[in-house]
């Protein structure tokens, strides 16, 4: 008679536990006029391919003095939504 070890955890039960990795940031900056720069910014999942970001009404990131910091910018507000998806991941 086969024995069932109940204590066992089978990898289906296991919640998925996500990481800043999990997801690719891509951040560039785009050009409105001479002085004017706007971070460009795609969020995706790569466990699921879920694109967070941009979505319908998404808001603009500058405007800014220089390219420089307009990426900076969309990058650090893509490491925001990475580490808010892990805390409340949108299904």
């Amino acid at each position: 008679m086969a024995r069932w070890n109940l204590t066992q955890q089978t990898d289906a039960l296991q919640p998925v536990v996500l990481t800043v990795s999990d997801y690719r940031i891509s951040a560039a900056y785009r050009v409105a006029s001479a002085s004017r720069f706007y971070g460009t910014l795609k969020v995706t999942r790569k466990t699921d391919g879920r694109r967070l970001f941009p979505y319908a009404g998404a808001p603009d990131i500058g405007p800014f003095e220089t390219g420089y910091e307009a990426k900076m910018a969309a990058e650090q507000f893509g490491m925001k939504l990475a580490e808010a998806d892990i805390l409340a991941p949108e299904r």
